[in-house]
This record gives C-alpha cells, structure tokens and sequence, in this order.
C-alpha cells in the first residue's frame, strides 16, 4: 500500500433611523451558509430520507431578521420570493444575531435580499497572532488587535445551495475536513511547545492553511459539490476578553471556510473543542448558538459538560445509483469522568439508525472510535463503547454480519491524515475502515500515532457480529500522512458499489 495524501472586529454598520427619503441601511451580515439537517427518529430507519437544508446567516445582534427577504430557484422556476421570513436562533452568547429559513425540498439555490437589494458578505479576516520586533499583531492575551483585512469572499453576494441540489448531478462530489482552527503562539515564540502555531503563515507544518485549501477546494469542484462534511474542532485560539468570542469563531474559521460555505450545504459535528461549560474547551455554546439543531438545543438542553445530542441521519442518492446513508454522531469525551453508559446508548441508537437502512453507510463522528493508540497511550472511552455496542451478542445477534455496522467511520480529532483498514486474507473488510481527516488546519500533530506513510499494526477487539463470535487479533492497513490538506470523495454507479462506496481524492 502506497502513501497518499492527498472574530473579527467587523465594520458594523448599525440600523438606523431612516429620515424621509432615506433608504435604510442594511445590517451588516458577517457570515452566511446552508446547512443540512436530518432524521432523530430511529424508527424511520426503513425510509429513505432525504436532507434537509437550513439557510443560516450572521447579522448584528441589534438586527430584525424578518427584514431580510430569500428569493430561489428551482428546476421549472426562478427567481421565485419565499413567503417565508428568516427568524433568529435562539442564544446570544456571541452576542450575534443568527437568522435561520428552512428551505423548501425542490430549492437549488437561494439568495439573500435586504429591502431590494442583493445582501453582500462583510467578510474580514485577522491571521496574525504574535509581536514581533517592535509592531504589534494579535497577541497571546489578546491585548493588541492586528487590523482585520478583508476575507476571501468578501464582497461576495449571499447566494447559497439547497436541498434540491444534492444529488442533482450524475454523480455525488463532497469535501471532508476536521480540526481546522489555528492555536496562535505566544512572543517570544518556544518551538518546543506543540500548541505553537503560525497563523500569519500558509506553507509548512506550522502554518494554517485553511484560507487557501477552503478557496482551492471551492474553485476545484465548483458548482459541481454536493455537501460538506466538516467532523469537528473548529475553534483552538484560546481568547482571554470571552466578551470578543465571536471575533475568534470569525477569525478561526468563518472568514476563512466561507468560500467553501457558498458552495455546498455542511454538515457541522461537534468536537471535543465544542464541548459545553465544565469542559475543558467550553465553545459549545457558540456551537450550538451557530449550527445547533432545528430544534434550538442548547448545552443546557442535553445536560452540559457531560450531555451528547441524539444521532441523526440522511441519504443522498443520485439518479440511478443506490443511495448512501451518514449517521452523525456527537460522542466526545468533553470531560475527564465522561457518561459512558450514555456513550454506549448512542451507539446502540447508531446501530438502530444503520440497520434497516441503505446497504452503503458511514457512522460520522469526531473521537475516533477504533484508533491504533490514542495519545500518550490512553484508550478514549469511545474506543471501548463502539465495540461494545457493535458487538455485543443482546439486541444485535439477530443482525445480518454488515447490516448494523457501517463500512467506514469518518473521524477527525487527530491532527493528521490516516486511515485504518481491517481485511482479511480475502481482501474482505473484518471491520469498518477508520478514516481520519484531522489535518484541516491545526498544527500536525507529530506525537499522533503512526508513522508517516504505511505501515501495519495489532489490534485486540471484541466484535462479534453473531454470538458465536470470540475476541480476536486483526491487522490492520495504516496510513498516515502528517501534513495539511483535505479529502474530496466522489460517488457514481460504479464507485457506489466498492466498500465504502466512495473513491477519495486528496487536495
């Protein structure tokens, strides 16, 4: 096997009172991008569901949004006004408003008005993170703001995919990316510690790449994207004025992924960083206040540090090609004592929403479920639930051997690329392939495990698809690429029938 890798400080313009025959001034939108949202309900499992999609938007926390109007296309109509006005999510911890419209099933795209006229993104960008001879940049504690420069999509209008566009093609194109934040460094600089990271930079280990890999992904693929998957952490420069905590979710990600938000729906996993106040990265609330659920769920609704939202699922299928299903997953260890007995429910309600459903399925997630070793050589709780859940003879012997499992997870968390595949003497896959794509971002992490390129290792694991089945010892396929980038997949009929359904590409 070959090695292969493939908040700002915004120039708010304030509502204002009109005088006669002045027209009023559009509030500022920060940040805009289509969301796709899916089923709970395990008990839908035996039916196909199609994604639905959320158009979401960043305004000023004094702004109505119900003053802003959505106009659409379908496949027979264009240009049609949706009778609907957007409405604000609940939360205000980053002191943002955050407008939300459900978009109708048969949407290809829809575009953002403000009175008539088209809404353009104000969209600023502040990499730099340290002082350096004399001149001051964003500092460690953040007592020095840089100036903020305009980010990639600046200018651009607010024009945003829907549902109707997933599939619409004869084959399936999607980008997955994890941990993309940047950590900032403290002056003078200590190579030693591995938080060091370089936000002004764009090449390199230490550098932050996402501006360019989020516009290269998006100029690549084009109209021609279906989704995104992003599988969690977007947030690692720590601010020490939390009364700027919007300004970071800016600067760490928005002004540098949104490029890459105009051109397909998202999916937002929540990572071990999105954990809620009690954690150790407490940016769950923010989380939640900007891609939380249809439903609104806060950190209090799911029982804080140690509370994990409900899986949910969808498919998506082009014409002629058998669909696909992703179970998405919230089962981070947010704490030091995590709820594992809730850990081992979700999976179990996982496995529910896979039986019964489209043959071809993903299980997405941040905490790898099976890894070669996790850091410093601990096993993540994650590690051992999965199994159990998978595996155990009650409630889940009477499945066929692949129908409660998926063929691959998707998974990010550690900061590196690598995939791990189980097979047996056949080429028959034993277990499902693990599939990292932490690199999206953050520093490389060399302490991760494995060694760059290929490699093999044991792996002990109880996972008895009938109850006959004992422990057992496989070898796994292991590679790793310790360096930045991201992964595009691409479905058709043909690659739909290979194990994972999916053939990647790496950027």
């Amino acid at each position: 096997m070959h090695s292969r890798m493939l908040a700002p400080i915004f120039l708010g313009i304030g509502l204002i009172a009109a005088a006669p025959g002045m027209a009023e001034v559009q509030p500022a939108v920060q940040a805009a991008w289509s969301q796709i949202t899916g089923e709970i309900d395990p008990a839908m499992v035996s039916t196909l569901t199609a994604p639905g999609v959320e158009l979401r938007f960043v305004t000023e926390p004094s702004a109505d949004c119900g003053t802003f109007s959505v106009r659409y296309d379908t496949a027979t109509a264009k240009d049609q006004l949706s009778v609907a006005s957007p409405q604000l999510r609940a939360g205000n911890t980053l002191d943002i408003a955050v407008c939300t419209l459900p978009m109708g099933a048969d949407w290809l795209r829809a575009r953002l008005s403000h009175g008539a006229k088209p809404v353009k993104l104000v969209s600023k960008i502040n990499r730099a993170n340290y002082l350096k001879d004399g001149q001051f940049y964003e500092d460690a504690a953040h007592t020095k703001p840089a100036p903020w420069t305009p980010g990639a999509a600046d200018g651009a209008v607010v024009s945003l995919p829907g549902p109707a566009s997933i599939g619409s093609r004869a084959a399936l194109t999607m980008v997955t990316l994890g941990d993309t934040g940047c950590r900032g460094i403290t002056y003078p600089a200590d190579p030693s510690k591995r938080w060091n990271q370089n936000c002004t930079a764009t090449e390199g280990r230490n550098s932050w790449p996402l501006p360019g890999l989020s516009k290269t992904a998006a100029d690549l693929v084009g109209t021609d994207l279906d989704l995104v998957i992003h599988a969690g952490d977007y947030r690692y420069f720590f601010p020490q004025d939390y009364t700027r905590e919007w300004e970071y979710w800016a600067k760490e990600f928005f002004s540098a992924a949104q490029p890459l938000l105009l051109a397909a729906p998202w999916v937002f996993v929540r990572g071990n960083h999105e954990g809620c106040p009690g954690s150790q990265n407490s940016y769950g609330q923010g989380y939640f206040q900007l891609f939380g659920d249809k439903s609104g769920q806060s950190c209090a609704d799911i029982g804080g540090a140690n509370g994990y939202m409900q899986p949910w699922f969808f498919d998506v299928a082009a014409a002629g090609m058998k669909p696909h299903r992703f179970v998405v997953m919230d089962l981070n260890s947010y704490t030091k004592t995590p709820d594992t007995a809730l850990m081992a429910d979700r999976f179990r309600t996982a496995a529910r929403m896979t039986a019964g459903g489209p043959v071809s399925n993903w299980w997405v997630m941040h905490t790898p479920g099976v890894q070669a070793i996790y850091y410093g050589g601990k096993v993540h709780p994650a590690d051992t639930n999965v199994r159990q859940a998978l595996g155990e003879a009650t409630g889940f012997h009477l499945c066929p051997d692949e129908v409660c499992r998926p063929s691959q997870f998707l998974l990010s968390h550690q900061h590196l690329f690598q995939s791990l595949t189980f097979a047996a003497a056949d080429g028959d896959w034993e277990f499902p392939r693990m599939f990292i794509v932490g690199n999206g971002g953050v520093r490389i992490d060399s302490s991760s495990p494995a060694p760059q390129g290929d490699g093999h290792c044991t792996y002990d694991y109880d996972f008895p698809a009938t109850a006959q089945s004992a422990a057992a010892t496989r070898e796994a396929l292991v590679d790793s690429e310790m360096r930045h980038g991201l992964v595009i997949w691409t479905r058709d009929a043909d690659t739909a029938e290979m194990p994972t359904g999916w053939t990647e590409q790496f950027l």
